[in-house]
């Protein structure tokens, strides 16, 4: 077995046996620094571009294989976004989802990922780049992805960022609930500014 490969065995099974990292993770709360992506179109965007909203980051490479992880996580973090828009009182509100491999996941890789779920683009954006960058993004995160073999080996977590780009809570190995989030919102309520 690589190196590599056992590293990463060595970090996932340790996080699984972290008593803190339950489902819903409440993590203290710090300012994300600002980050630059490019979307399923091709063009650079920000993370502060999302200031003033909440954001769920998941991340989730397109060709993963195993079902109960990255299309799992897709499909869970679509389901959110449903939700969010059939609320009355609409908090603002975006989805991210950043790939974890840039070498294959390309602008229009991406694109055709978010059509086959059915994403809408106006309130979600599917983010690749610079492959340093997203490591970066990932590591800030605890996310660690080793790609091995045209696979990523990877831990499974989504965040919740606030309207002022702060870590509100993390979401691990798809043990949420699109409500879980929405209700956690709801009895947290973040104030909204730019």
């Amino acid at each position: 077995m690589k190196l590599r490969a056992q590293i990463f065995l060595f970090l996932f099974f340790t996080s699984l046996f972290n008593p803190a990292k339950t489902a819903f993770s409440a993590t203290a709360s710090k300012t994300i620094p600002n980050f630059a992506f490019t979307n399923q179109d091709g063009k650079t965007f920000h993370l502060y571009d999302f200031k003033g909203k909440y954001v769920f980051i998941s991340f989730i490479y397109t060709r993963c294989p195993m079902k109960s992880m990255c299309p799992l996580t897709t499909s869970l973090t679509m389901q959110l976004l449903e939700k969010w828009k059939k609320l009355k009182h609409q908090r603002p509100f975006h989805i991210l989802i950043v790939t974890l491999d840039p070498q294959f996941d390309t602008p229009k890789v991406l694109k055709n990922y978010a059509q086959k779920y059915r994403a809408d683009l106006k309130l979600a954006t599917f983010a690749t780049g610079n492959p340093q960058a997203l490591a970066d993004f990932e590591s800030y995160f605890d996310v660690l992805a080793i790609p091995e073999g045209g696979m990523v080996n990877h831990n499974v977590e989504s965040v919740l960022l606030s309207p002022k780009m702060e870590n509100l809570k993390e979401f691990y190995e798809n043990k949420w609930t699109p409500q879980g989030v929405l209700d956690f919102i709801r009895k947290n309520p973040v104030r909204h500014h730019r």
